[in-house]
């Protein structure tokens, strides 16, 4: 039962006839308006190189150049805004012998090596250290010396002067000698 439907009015003819034939009437409405825009926008080109080529033909007036040296400078820029600074690594630095601060050598943001001097240390307290150990060292020598002398004689024991070496080692002098 393939009936093809057939409209018997000329409204339903009409009408049949666009339904049956819409796409074609869709595409062929797409292509005249292609069509028109393409010559539209071949038009204003023309029109724009015309306007480019008017505007390129006029003299243009002379413009006045200078030209520096170029050298390379340090950029100081400086910026004043309020904040806190905080270091990056925090050092703690003590010294070999105690004592007061009597002069500091260096000034803040001074870049130093290892060794540098920073600050010098009141000598006094230092001077009389040393001297009590060379005072203490030297009794023990003189000690040391009297019993061996006295040993040599049979007066004392080689026990009692062998117990005196060991006082001779401890109170010799371990320090360096300050500048």
């Amino acid at each position: 039962m393939d009936q093809q439907f057939t409209p018997q009015t000329k409204r339903g003819k009409v009408v049949h006839f666009f339904l049956r034939n819409l796409p074609r009437l869709v595409l062929l409405g797409l292509i005249v308006f292609i069509i028109t825009l393409f010559i539209s926008i071949s038009q204003k080109k023309k029109a724009l190189i015309a306007e480019k080529m008017a505007v390129g033909t006029q003299k243009r007036p002379a413009v006045n150049v200078v030209v520096a040296p170029l050298a390379p400078v340090d950029i100081r820029d400086r910026i004043k805004l309020p904040g806190f600074i905080e270091p990056w690594q925090r050092l703690m630095i003590s010294a070999k012998v105690g004592g007061s601060v009597t002069t500091i050598v260096t000034k803040e943001g001074d870049t130093l090596k290892e060794g540098d001097v920073i600050a010098n240390i009141e000598m006094d307290d230092y001077k009389i250290a040393r001297d009590r150990a060379t005072a203490a060292y030297n009794l023990a020598v003189s000690d040391y010396q009297r019993d061996r002398k006295l040993f040599d004689r049979g007066a004392v024991s080689k026990a009692q002067l062998e117990a005196k070496k060991p006082l001779l080692i401890h109170q010799r002098p371990t320090w360096k000698t300050p500048n």
